[in-house]
């Protein structure tokens, strides 16, 4: 190749990579230091004291945060390890070459996902229609 038609591809990279990176500060890295600025303040309606981390001392006084932060390691630590492990499993099972009727087994694990997405639907299409049972 020709150094030229590298350093133009060079740049072609960079600008593409700098638009992604734009995107990841703007919707990501932004919001997050933005949200952490936040915490350090007292706010009663359009008052705002800062409070430094006095917001964080007192969260981590209360019980029920407390409770709730060992019952999410409780189902880190014991939930995730046995669904991943039933996954697993489960797939290689039914990559099996020999077991008959995949699809209908395949189509069974999945149809509670799918289910749900429906049911949603048609509670929300009951929710917003114009209709009147009058």
């Amino acid at each position: 190749m020709t150094p030229g038609f590298e350093k133009s591809r060079n740049k072609w990279g960079c600008f593409f990579v700098s638009i992604a990176v734009f995107f990841l500060v703007l919707f990501i890295f932004y919001p997050l230091v933005y949200s952490l600025y936040l915490s350090t303040f007292s706010t009663r309606g359009v008052l705002k004291n800062f409070v430094g981390f006095g917001n964080f001392q007192r969260l981590f006084q209360d019980t029920y945060f407390l409770q709730s932060l060992k019952n999410i390691l409780i189902i880190l630590v014991i939930q995730v390890p046995i669904m991943l492990f039933l996954a697993l499993i489960y797939a290689f099972i039914l990559n099996d070459p020999k077991l008959k009727l995949k699809g209908v087994f395949r189509t069974a694990l999945f149809l509670p996902a799918v289910t749900s997405l429906v049911a949603y639907n048609v509670v929300f299409k009951m929710m917003f229609s114009n209709v009147s049972n009058s």
